[in-house]
């Protein structure tokens, strides 16, 4: 009987170990599949990231340009409508129409953070930056309203003073178009209170782009130690290049 009972619980003992072993190992393999799905998603938002860095500097660009021809026209503008009715056209018809677009990919963020994977990444200084950088999206939203708004204020006036006939010109950002200002006087009070409004914005703007390009440089960064990974290579896709194709 104890001979059986040795033989018995040995065999117990082993189908236990067994099983043990095999929840170990399916275990095991489960947190490597889940840590490979981790640092596919952070490799992905690190891509989306690079882009819209790259995406920052060209509306970074457009605006300090607005900036520019907004100040011009406010601080020289009944100079320029004396003199150089030419480069009053050129600042009234970018100040007028300058605008982006700043297209914020959030869908690999929600990914990661739905599927509970965000709570795999190491570096908890990158959830914090993440979750901080994809709250504050909204904002980009709201000046692209501001500026469509002021645009449509201003596009009659500019449309209506300057020449149909216009000049082209280059930008690393893209080709653009002005005529020369045609109208009879100088630019009027409330068009000038218009567009020292739209510059203040451009202005203001600019200064959030420039932290979002701080923090987005800084992620990039922590990623690349997070996935122990000096270069990540991705197929480029953002409006800067848009821009060069058409040039």
């Amino acid at each position: 009987m104890k001979k059986y009972l040795l033989k018995y619980s040995l065999e117990f003992l082993v189908i236990v170990m067994g099983i043990s072993i095999s929840f170990l190992i399916e275990k095991r393999n489960l947190k490597s599949y889940n840590e490979e799905l981790k640092n596919i998603s952070l490799e992905k938002i690190y891509k989306n990231l690079s882009q819209d860095v790259e995406d920052l500097n060209f509306n970074m660009a457009v605006h300090n340009d607005a900036i520019i021809s907004g100040n011009q026209i406010l601080n020289r503008g009944k100079e320029l409508f004396e003199n150089e009715k030419d480069s009053l056209g050129y600042h009234l018809s970018l100040i007028s129409t300058a605008t982006t677009f700043f297209l914020d990919n959030q869908e690999e963020y929600s990914a990661i953070k739905n599927s509970g994977l965000i709570e795999l990444i190491e570096n908890q200084e990158i959830v914090s930056l993440l979750q901080t950088r994809y709250s504050e999206t909204k904002v980009y939203s709201i000046f692209d309203d501001l500026f469509m708004k002021l645009y449509f204020k201003l596009k009659d006036y500019t449309f209506k003073n300057i020449s149909s006939s216009r000049k082209q010109y280059s930008k690393f950002y893209g080709p653009l178009s002005y005529g020369i200002f045609l109208g009879e006087n100088p630019i009027d009070n409330e068009i000038e209170n218009y567009i020292y409004e739209k510059t203040a914005f451009h202005k203001f703007y600019v200064s959030i782009m420039e932290a979002r390009l701080k923090e987005d440089l800084k992620i990039l960064a922590l990623i690349e130690r997070e996935l122990s990974k000096e270069n990540i290579f991705f197929e480029r896709n953002s409006f800067y290049d848009a821009a060069q194709k058409i040039n």
